[in-house]
């Protein structure tokens, strides 16, 4: 037999199949109208049906606040986490590995006594800046952590030891 006819011929075994797999895939889903004028989807595999009006529905999709944004910024920021580069470093730099939020839950679960926990807040500065605080009470003793958070693009800066920033803020470190 031929080189060039064996070809074709084992090509076209090879091809037929996948062309039959990809217009079965393709007409899986067919559609008709009901007595009541619903339209329907039918799958083909399962005989499953389902009401076109429902998938299609819109979905309210409650817009983000700005506030909320804030927050979720300064608690998956990891700048609380401020431990020694180890000595095989080559770079000389650490990544926390942890988000504010887990170590702020870290360390408040090691804390003995009354805890009063008021949590995240966030209060407007400017259009695109907010001063972000995660605040609790400690026997009487109220304690707080503070973020800026720039919404665009995107900057989380701790304030407590910059001083620029407890300054701008009216925060006093001690010394």
């Amino acid at each position: 037999m031929n080189k060039g006819v064996f070809a074709c011929i084992l090509a076209l075994c090879f091809s037929a199949p996948i062309c039959f797999w990809i217009h079965y895939s393709t007409v899986r889903y067919t559609t008709v109208s009901n007595a009541d004028g619903e339209v329907l989807k039918i799958d083909r595999r399962t005989g499953v049906s389902s009401s076109i009006a429902e998938e299609s529905a819109p979905t309210k999709i409650r817009p983000q606040k700005n506030e909320d944004a804030a927050i979720s910024l300064a608690k998956n920021g990891r700048h609380l986490d401020l431990k020694k580069p180890p000595a095989d470093n080559t770079l000389g730099i650490y990544v926390p590995l942890r988000s504010n939020e887990t170590y702020i839950r870290d360390s408040l679960n090691s804390k003995k006594g009354v805890l009063n926990i008021q949590g995240w807040s966030a209060e407007r500065k400017d259009e695109n800046k907010f001063l972000v605080r995660f605040t609790y009470d400690q026997g009487g003793n109220p304690l707080f952590i503070p973020f800026e958070v720039t919404l665009e693009p995107e900057i989380v800066r701790l304030v407590i030891g910059d001083e620029a920033l407890e300054k701008a803020y009216g925060f006093h470190s001690t010394p």
